[in-house]
């Protein structure tokens, strides 16, 4: 049985987050944060480019699932851990976000374990090399 990579990425979002869209039946919006670096040295590995791979796999993801609407909220850490992580709690207290995705600077992750242990969150961190 081959798994592609999309495939589990998939079915890992579907575990984590079939729960919430249980309990919350009047709202069906995932929200899924992109922190990336949009203007540095990271931005050709991870920047725009991982934004609009975000965009495409909700695209997909809401063609095969019209119940369940996906937003995608982006921002620019700017390679520094105390912008990240203001981002962070800030999407996570104030804009109902649910998932954090691609981080991509190793001290926003580290930094970023508490967060999303603390609210209780998921997070695909998938270009931190720590």
């Amino acid at each position: 049985m081959n798994i592609t990579r999309r495939g589990f990425v998939g079915a890992g979002l579907a575990a984590t987050l079939a729960p919430r869209l249980a309990r919350a039946q009047a709202d069906s919006t995932i929200r899924i944060g992109v922190i990336t670096d949009m203007s540095g040295i990271y931005r050709d590995v991870s920047g725009p480019t991982t934004v609009a791979c975000a965009q495409q796999a909700a695209a997909e993801f809401m063609e095969s699932n019209p119940s369940i609407k996906v937003e995608i909220l982006v921002a620019d850490h700017q390679n520094k851990a105390d912008v990240g992580l203001a981002i962070i709690r800030k999407w996570f207290d104030q804009d109902g976000v649910d998932v954090i995705e691609n981080v991509g600077n190793s001290s926003i992750a580290l930094g970023a374990k508490y967060l999303i242990e603390d609210k209780n969150k998921v997070a695909l961190i998938t270009t931190a090399g720590s």
